[in-house]
């Protein structure tokens, strides 16, 4: 008798730590669950941060048509008052645009279309101003006296003027490039570019 209860004395016994390590497997399947959750969240929130940077753009430089003025005016120095974007950047226009924007494709990755979101210009905008449509995306660009208008990437700041006078070359059109100034003459004087054969070869690239 006294061995028997001590066979099933033992039979609870291993009972109780069969219990307890069924207990401990699930507990660590629960863990490896969340930490698995916890990782898809993190990869998803990565996701969404990459998706919502900055890749690519639109390759214009957007002006609102909400206030009175999608164009101003600024002192450069040499220059003398030119036109700048809602940014207080120059704006620039190039000799080969007259008859027809021809500043497209690769173009378009040094000089930036100075672009509205509407069709129509508001009321009190500068005299002059105008729109024209691209016609590589349809979208409404700016124009100075029939002039259409540009940023440039390599001003980095308001009041530079570092595409006044360069020359470049895409899809075998050379551009000459102005500073627009209020009078819609090319502007003189002030940095030169450089002036490069083929593509970027003018701005050190």
């Amino acid at each position: 008798m006294n061995g028997q209860r001590e066979t099933n004395g033992q039979r609870e016994t291993n009972g109780q730590r069969e219990r307890k390590e069924h207990r401990h497997l699930r507990g660590t399947r629960r863990l490896f669950v969340i930490i698995g959750l916890a990782a898809s969240g993190a990869a998803l929130a990565a996701c969404g941060a990459a998706a919502t940077g900055s890749g690519g753009g639109t390759g214009s430089s957007s002006a609102t048509t909400g206030g009175s003025q999608v164009v101003g005016t600024s002192s450069v120095a040499s220059l003398g008052t030119v036109l700048v974007g809602t940014n207080g950047k120059t704006l620039y226009f190039t000799d080969q645009d007259t008859g027809g924007i021809r500043c497209t494709a690769g173009c378009l990755g040094f000089w930036i279309p100075a672009t509205v979101s509407g069709t129509s210009l508001p009321s009190g905008t500068m005299a002059g101003l105008t729109l024209v449509k691209r016609p590589d995306n349809g979208q409404e660009q700016l124009a100075y006296q029939g002039k259409p208008l540009y940023e440039f990437t390599l001003d980095s700041a308001a009041g530079q003027a570092n595409g006044n006078d360069a020359h470049d070359q895409f899809g075998g059109t050379s551009f000459t490039w102005h500073a627009a100034v209020v009078s819609g003459t090319a502007a003189t004087g002030g940095n030169t570019g450089g002036s490069g054969g083929g593509g970027a070869g003018g701005y050190g690239y």
